[in-house]
Order: C-alpha cells, then structure tokens, then sequence
C-alpha cells in the first residue's frame, strides 16, 4: 500500500506542476524514508502556498494554549 503522497512523489510530483498548493498536514506527515510532507514537496519544486495545520502547528512544535504567530 502507498499512500498519496508517495504515488506523487514516485511520478515527480508531475500532477502538482504549475499549480498553486495548500497543503492540510501535521507532525505525523512524512514520506517513507521520515522526510516531512512539506519538506518533500519544496525540495521537488512544488509551489506550496499555503500550510494548514492543528493547534499544534504543522510541525507540532507548539505547546498547548500557545498562539501559532502564522
């Protein structure tokens, strides 16, 4: 089984080519080999606009209560 995201990344993110991209994500989103998600997508080109995560922030890097600043 693969997931979305490694069936993009097998074929060059190709589908994402030109298009502007929100990506809906958290902590638990990494490739197989531990890479994050949006770390993924930058480094093949994609043009990740916009980030949307949980109170935790993306990275779930943010304490609970705390403000995500952006």
């Amino acid at each position: 089984v693969k997931t979305g995201l490694e069936t993009l990344a097998d074929d060059g993110f190709a589908a994402l080519e030109g298009k502007k991209v929100g990506l809906v994500t958290n902590h638990t989103g990494i490739m197989l080999d531990g890479t994050a998600n949006m770390d993924a997508l930058r480094a093949a080109g994609v043009n990740l606009l916009a980030l949307y995560g949980p109170e935790h922030g993306v990275r779930g890097d943010v304490p609970a209560g705390k403000q995500v600043a952006s």
